[in-house]
């Protein structure tokens, strides 16, 4: 699988696809799992010139015209488009708009995508079977590299490993360069699940001190209740209810509250979160277990220790005095460090949090980027080309707002990869147009 990008062309319309297009193996639809509103898998890359695109890029390109049999242009190579799949969710790790047929890819670097092993921006993915052993299958890729690479590893003096990682381990956890975009980190979501627990464990014990702040008037409940009839058992259950009604109320809320931002809120961390993300069997069973145990700790005071009052102890003694005051007293005090002490780490991180989110801000980059735009360009970095770079440079600069022009083929903070570069001389020009340098260096990408 090769990421690609450029200028897509239908009819007269020109639209860039920036990393959305993929030359990809025509067993992509045997691997991942997509749904074809138009055409199917077998017929979807059988040509060279085949095309598969998503729903929204044929409205893109089509508008309400059927896109099967259409042509798109790229790269002068013109495409047929065969099938027409569902969007991809958010949250899909392969996010794409065209598919093409990485064997035209071979065809187009006269074979040297199918031979050149030196290549590193490409995408290999296996489906094993359930049975397979993982590590005894990379046990066997150091032979398979020894076997098309050994002579070539003597001879310049290097190591190449294939390493093999599960695809639900790539956003999360995967460090390898050239990963396609949009991995987090597991660590910062650690952290964030911690505080959000503390949290939690704050709203219970406070609830938990509300229930023992109120023992005095339940334990006059639980002894009339008792007097008339009602066993520990009984007890138990309708304070558990009870519990349970207002932890299932404090959820429902908070879901309709979080459905209700959720729009808002992506938009304010400029990323965009499908509610769909929260449907997982996986998540709901998460929820439902803090739930019940929430529920459980929440009354636990009331319904294991208010019920085992007896009767006349509890009608008798207003005041709560006793073993069981002393007892209520205790917990209380408790449950207040416990809490104070879950505060005061919870404030101490956010701070920690906020002073190194603020180091990142303010930390000077070796580069000022104020005022400063970045140009996306598709054309070829071909010697024939550069008179091209030149006028578009020019036009630039001419214009009164822009103060300098440079070129380059990475953007400072971002991955750079190469192993070759080349110097465009350009004369100074006293009175001309383009004051800012004498030189510009581009730094070509290894394929």
């Amino acid at each position: 699988m090769r990421l690609q990008g450029g200028i897509v062309q239908y009819k007269e319309q020109k639209i860039i696809e920036a990393g959305t297009l993929l030359y990809v193996d025509p067993s992509i639809f045997s691997i991942f799992t997509y749904r074809f509103v138009k055409g199917n898998a077998t017929s979807g890359l059988s040509e060279l010139n085949d095309a598969v695109i998503t729903e929204e890029t044929a409205r893109k390109y089509f508008a309400e015209e059927d896109p099967i049999g259409k042509s798109l242009r790229y790269n002068k190579e013109d495409y047929v488009v065969k099938a027409v799949i569902e969007n991809l969710p958010v949250n899909a790790h392969l996010q794409f708009n065209i598919l093409l047929n990485y064997e035209k890819y071979i065809q187009l670097t006269n074979g040297s995508a199918n031979t050149s092993w030196g290549w590193s921006d490409f995408y290999t993915y296996v489906l094993v079977k359930p049975a397979v052993d993982i590590k005894v299958l990379e046990s066997k890729l150091p032979a398979f590299a020894a076997q098309y690479l050994g002579d070539d590893m003597k001879q310049r003096g290097y190591q190449l490993a294939f390493q093999m990682q599960p695809l639900k381990d790539i956003h999360l956890k995967s460090r390898y360069d050239y990963e396609l975009a949009g991995n987090g980190d597991m660590t910062y979501l650690k952290y964030l699940g911690m505080a959000a627990l503390f949290i939690l464990f704050i709203a219970w014990i406070n609830y938990v001190n509300l229930s023992t702040a109120h023992s005095l008037d339940r334990s006059k409940e639980v002894g009339i209740r008792k007097v008339v009839g009602a066993g520990k058992f009984q007890l138990i259950c309708q304070f558990l209810s009870e519990s349970l009604f207002l932890n299932f109320f404090a959820l429902a809320l908070g879901f309709v509250a979080f459905r209700l931002t959720l729009p808002a809120f992506s938009k304010f961390i400029e990323k965009e979160i499908a509610f769909s993300q929260f449907m997982d069997w996986r998540f709901w069973l998460l929820v439902t277990g803090l739930l019940l145990l929430g529920t459980l700790l929440a009354v636990f005071y009331p319904a294991f220790i208010l019920s085992s009052f007896q009767p006349v102890y509890s009608i008798k003694n207003a005041k709560g005095r006793g073993v069981q005051a002393g007892g209520k007293n205790i917990l209380r005090k408790s449950l207040v460090v416990i809490q104070f002490t879950a505060a005061v780490v919870l404030i101490t991180a956010a701070l920690g949090f906020y002073r190194q989110l603020k180091f990142m801000q303010t930390r000077d980059l070796g580069v000022d980027i104020k005022q400063t735009l970045v140009v996306q360009q598709t054309a070829n970095q071909d010697s024939a080309d550069i008179p091209s770079f030149v006028a578009f440079i020019n036009d630039i600069q001419s214009q009164s707002g822009v103060v300098s022009v440079t070129a380059s083929t990475s953007v400072p903070g971002g991955e750079v990869g190469g192993s070759s570069d080349f110097n465009l001389k350009i004369p100074c020009l006293e009175n001309g147009v383009a004051p800012w340098a004498s030189t510009i260096n581009l730094s070509r990408p290894m394929d």
